[in-house]
């Protein structure tokens, strides 16, 4: 079994969510790779095994396929009494 990889909170950290959450076709459909990377530790039980170190040592995810998300994930932005502004994540 391959050693589990937990992104850093660091510009590393940032730089591979850019290079691989941020590009994923899966994006759009909220992923829960994503979510329990961010809350969760590799020693607990649920953490996605799809987060590995490859053959060279750097953190990938398995199920990562390079594309334009699947579906458009938005986000109101409260703008004076209600929600206004609609943008795209």
């Amino acid at each position: 079994m391959a050693k589990k990889f937990k992104p850093d909170r660091s510009d590393r950290g940032t730089a591979w969510f850019a290079k691989y959450c941020n590009k994923c076709s899966h994006k759009g459909q909220r992923c829960s790779i994503e979510r329990a990377m961010v809350f969760m530790e590799p020693e607990e039980d649920g953490y996605p095994e799809e987060l590995i170190y490859d053959e060279n040592g750097e953190g990938t995810c398995t199920t990562f396929r390079e594309g334009k998300p699947t579906t458009s994930l938005g986000m109101h932005i409260k703008s004076g009494g209600g929600f206004k502004k609609k943008w795209r994540l």
